[in-house]
């Protein structure tokens, strides 16, 4: 199968920046999304620090908000209440009738706005001076994001935003012309149209720049604004009561841009930061150089005092250049060549991150400890608060929280070194829409649809904190429009836990229009935390049913569906097998055939039965061990392979009830063969099937990691790795190897625990995107287990596996679309 073509490429992320992140009250993120090759875009991830709010920007391009919401700066259309922990991501608005999404995002003091993947404007929180943009019939607050904004035209031609950047009570835009539109507060000549310093709600006409060059960045301030133009040049213009507008001496306000500013040797920038009272340049060579305001030191030149003009360059280290540069109200960050994190300037809340201290730092003196050991990839600082982006999209905040500004559920008090990453809410991984023939199943990366226990979330905030299941209850698990499941969808990739049941039983999910089937999705020990991963037709109106044979506390998560036009046929759960004497199959065929011996393998007819197509050549099954004799496992393969594979489907311990479930290819007669490892009963339910299409492609099991020594994988790769840590994450190739082809979208895998040291979970998740909060298998502590899921690869072909806690790992792939 490794030369077969793709046909359903879903929308790459990526988790690089470009462009700088400013501060205070100003940020610039990003510049126009790079293309990828099937013609989509990649989004990058980034912060956001405005007053005492902050907001972050996925790589699905979706935005989130937390800390001070007076102004309904977070968007969530709340009543203006703090959050000390991220918000469901916001709804942006449509244009012309379709949903977007974000490429970049600035925080001001107490508004935020996004450009949108259309290159529209869209901003939300305070509007007393018109800084969302809205216009003379804007109000002084949207709790919503508002727009899209009207920008202006040039040469008669209607324009986009590249770049957005949000000061105090301004905002300024970079337009695909490479021009400059500002708006807002004009209290000093900050929007740069040369006015009499009136507020303008709406987008200025394009600023006539020096030189008539372009701008490739726009960074705004307090009440000053400065643009790095098209050859490296910086101009500044706005207030200049501290030399912030670098021009040398004269506190005069400049209402137009008017010249370039003198930078150290002849230097030209690459990128440009505006705090309050000071402005700093990153040069092209690495270099940092700051001017303006030196109250507390932010200019980073040992304090000698204020500067009206850049003075020489920051010592930064032997061999060490700045990646990036923020400024904000009274200090200053830095991401460096080497990863960390360095500040500098006033310390009152602990915004320098250096542990404990209130002391001002008048030059870099340190790195900042970022969790994990991690390294920063950009800066945005806040009134008294700072973040940094890390590699792999995680943020960590530290400084003032009594807004809940550093988004880790915090008592409010100042936190003066970074303790932890945000917990960001997981946001979808779709395709493009349209162009997809031959449709199988889309993946998205996973997201919880019901939590039952309080304290913990949804994707959404729906269906959680809802209470235990009771026993014999039947929860109908709303699936359509959430998660980046749309409507229509035919069928969830579910992965659904059981959390502490009160007695042995099990968990059927089925489409809540048909009637409650014989069939198990999951299998569960009094007091075990456990799930199992399935594929389950959803009813007309987008739900699935789940019933609780035992009082429990329940989860949900979602990994994926089937569009309308899929080639996918799912059904009514349905029993094929049962070795048990007294239970019936859907059909009478293959049902009290006795216990299974050890080393036995049964083979089942699949096709012809439960409505299952006989062309069809797989099948979407769930296997399940009944009391077996040992500790051991079972492997499912199709009954015309060469050879049993060295993978396993179902790992279980001696007397355990547990099921797997899973695609798994079939014979060219539709049959599929189990091997019982240890004697046992054993079951086996129908949930759908697949024609010979390459939508989806399963294939005969292969073994892609084994931690283990001595213990192979099919082709040397990944073995013998040793234990993974508690809290690690393993990176996984998938695409390229064995049978699975470059331009692999996603991998059908089982992935099991081996003797884990305490109770815990495993997340497997598409590399460029931020680990989600969704679980792909529970464990208890030393139980061997594993579980089945279908998950999207990242652009590079490959999945992450977060490790709750130490253990082996093991990973077969069984298919790949």
């Amino acid at each position: 199968m490794p030369g077969r073509t793709r046909r359903n490429r879903r929308a790459l992320t990526t988790t690089a920046v470009a462009g700088a992140l400013v501060a205070t009250a100003a940020l610039l993120a990003g510049s126009a999304p790079a293309a990828t090759a099937d013609g989509s875009t990649a989004v990058a991830p980034a912060v956001a620090a405005g007053g005492d709010h902050t907001c972050a920007l996925t790589a699905a391009g979706a935005v989130t908000c937390w800390g001070d919401d007076a102004f309904g700066q977070l968007g969530n259309g709340d009543p203006r209440s703090d959050a000390f922990a991220p918000t469901a991501p916001i709804a942006l608005p449509q244009v012309n009738g379709a949903p977007t999404t974000a490429t970049a995002i600035a925080a001001g003091q107490n508004h935020t706005c996004a450009v949108l993947n259309t290159g529209d404007v869209a901003c939300w929180g305070q509007n007393d001076v018109g800084q969302l943009g809205l216009g003379a019939a804007g109000g002084d607050f949207e709790t919503s994001p508002a727009g899209p904004v009207q920008l202006p035209s040039v040469g008669g031609n209607p324009t986009t935003a590249t770049a957005i950047s949000a000061g105090s009570s301004h905002t300024c835009a970079v337009l695909n012309t490479g021009d400059v539109t500002c708006w807002g507060s004009d209290s000093s000549g900050q929007l740069g149209n040369g006015g009499a310093n009136e507020n303008d709600p709406s987008p200025s006409a394009p600023l006539l720049l020096p030189g008539d060059r372009t701008a490739n960045e726009v960074s705004a301030g307090r009440d000053h604004t400065c643009a790095v133009l098209d050859n490296g040049a910086v101009t500044c213009w706005g207030s200049d009561a501290d030399g912030q507008l670098g021009n040398g001496p004269g506190s005069a306000n400049v209402t137009a841009p008017s010249g370039t500013i003198s930078l150290p040797n002849g230097a030209t920038a690459a990128a440009v930061s505006s705090g309050n009272a000071h402005t700093c340049a990153r040069l092209s060579g690495g270099a940092l150089t700051c001017w303006g305001a030196d109250f507390f030191g932010q200019l980073g030149n040992g304090l000698a005092g204020s500067e009206e003009a850049p003075n020489g360059t920051i010592d930064l280290g032997t061999n060490t250049t700045a990646l990036d540069v923020a400024a904000s109200a009274g200090h200053t960050c830095a991401v460096l060549n080497t990863g960390a994190a360095t500040c500098w300037g006033n310390d009152a809340f602990g915004q320098l991150g250096n542990g404990p201290s209130a002391d001002n730092v008048v030059a870099p003196s340190g790195a900042v400890a970022l969790p994990g050991g991690a390294s920063a990839i950009a800066m945005s600082l806040g009134l008294r608060h700072s973040c940094a982006l890390l590699a792999g999209g995680d943020i960590t905040c530290w400084g003032a929280d009594g807004s809940g500004q550093l988004g880790i559920d915090g008592d409010g008090s100042n936190v003066d070194t970074p303790l932890e990453v945000v917990d960001i809410p997981v946001t979808p991984h779709n395709p493009p829409p349209g162009g997809m023939d031959d449709v199988g199943v889309v993946t998205v990366a996973p997201g919880r649809l019901v939590e039952t226990r309080l304290g913990l979330s949804t994707v959404d905030g729906e269906q959680n904190g809802i209470g235990p299941r009771a026993a014999r209850q039947v929860t109908t698990v709303n699936v359509w429009d959430r998660a980046g499941v749309p409507s229509g969808a035919t069928a969830a990739l579910v992965n659904i836990g059981a959390v502490n049941p009160a007695l042995q039983g099990f968990i059927t999910a089925y489409p809540c229009d048909a009637d409650q089937p014989e069939a198990s999705t999951l299998n569960y020990a009094t007091g075990q935390t456990i799930s199992n991963g399935a594929v389950i037709a959803l009813s007309a109106t987008g739900t699935l049913c789940v019933y609780t044979h035992r009082a429990m506390d329940l989860i949900v998560d979602v990994t994926g569906y089937t569009p309308a036009d899929t080639v996918v046929e799912t059904n009514t759960p349905a029993r094929l097998l049962e070795t048990r004497t007294g239970r019936d199959t859907i059909d009478g065929q293959s049902e009290g055939i006795g216990q299974r011996a050890a080393r036995q393998v049964t083979e089942v007819q699949v096709t012809g039965r439960a409505g299952i197509d006989a062309t069809a050549t797989a099948a979407i099954l769930n296997i399940a061990a009944i009391s077996p004799l040992l500790q051991g496992f079972i492997t499912v393969f199709p009954c015309d392979a060469a050879e049993r594979p060295e993978a396993s489907t179902l790992n279980y311990a001696a007397g355990q009830t547990i099921a797997n479930g899973g695609i798994f290819a079939l014979s060219a007669t539709g049959t599929i063969c189990i091997y019982t490892h240890r004697a046992m009963d054993l079951i086996v339910d129908v949930t759908g099937s697949l024609p010979d299409t390459d939508a989806v492609n399963p294939i005969i099991p292969a073994r892609f990691l084994e931690t283990r020594q001595g213990s192979p994988t099919f082709d040397g790769q990944s073995q013998g790795i040793g234990l993974r840590a508690a809290r690690q994450v393993t990176t996984l190739q998938v695409a390229g190897r064995g049978d699975i082809p470059d331009d692999a979208t996603s991998a059908i895998l089982n992935i099991a625990t081996i003797n884990p040291a305490l109770q815990g979970f495993i997340t497997v998740y598409p590399c460029d995107v931020d680990r989600p909060e969704a679980s792909t298998l529970n464990y208890q502590a030393g139980q061997t287990i594993a579980n089945n899921a279908v998950i999207a690869l990242s652009a590079s072909g490959t999945i992450c596996v977060y490790t709750h806690r130490q253990m082996d790992l093991i990973v077969d792939i069984t298919g790949w679309t």
